[in-house]
């Protein structure tokens, strides 16, 4: 250890150099034992055996899967007249220099019309700021991307009926502003 000795007079102050600490001695015994634990643990669950489901969640049962709505919602475009490209990529400026690159279910590029059913992949993608530029744009001067929220088959409601109307409403809503 370090010894303390009593200075008389100096011009220049003198402080020890080097490390006078060793390692203390309690704590070897305590990174082994951890060390010990941590590899158990490790063995334990490598000889799990794995057998269980892997993969994206699934689709709830009374959730309208995206191919569903997209055969119901193209339906509707169809009977309007519109042609679509399913699967259409779109960069979109969220404002400053915030943008993001999106897919959407079917658009016209030359009308600029087109819509996205948000199923359970997309709502890391559609988030409510990309959904609100996507409506203020809808309001302005396009593209008009109509974003379909989440559809459920319960059994007192028509969901196909839900999907056509709500798409029908749009489109006779950009018919009456003169988009097409």
């Amino acid at each position: 250890m370090l010894k303390i000795k009593q200075v008389r007079k100096y011009s220049l102050a003198k402080y020890p150099s080097g490390n006078y600490q060793g390692p203390p001695e309690h704590l070897l015994p305590e990174f082994l034992r951890d060390s010990a634990m941590v590899v158990g643990m490790m063995l334990l669950v490598e000889s799990c055996s794995g057998g269980g489901q892997t993969g994206p969640p699934p689709v709830l049962p009374d959730m309208v899967t995206e191919t569903e709505a997209r055969s119901i919602v193209n339906r509707v475009l169809q009977n309007n007249g519109i042609t679509w490209q399913d699967d259409a990529p779109l960069a979109l400026s969220l404002g400053g220099s915030d943008s993001a690159q999106l897919v959407i279910d079917s658009y016209n590029d030359s009308l600029r019309v087109g819509y996205e059913y948000v199923s359970h992949d997309d709502y890391d993608i559609f988030t409510p700021q990309v959904t609100t530029t996507l409506d203020s744009l809808a309001k302005a001067q396009g593209p008009y991307i109509e974003v379909i929220e989440p559809v459920y088959k319960y059994e007192d409601t028509d969901y196909e009926q839900i999907l056509e109307s709500t798409m029908q409403q749009f489109l006779d809503t950009l018919k009456a502003h003169g988009v097409f």
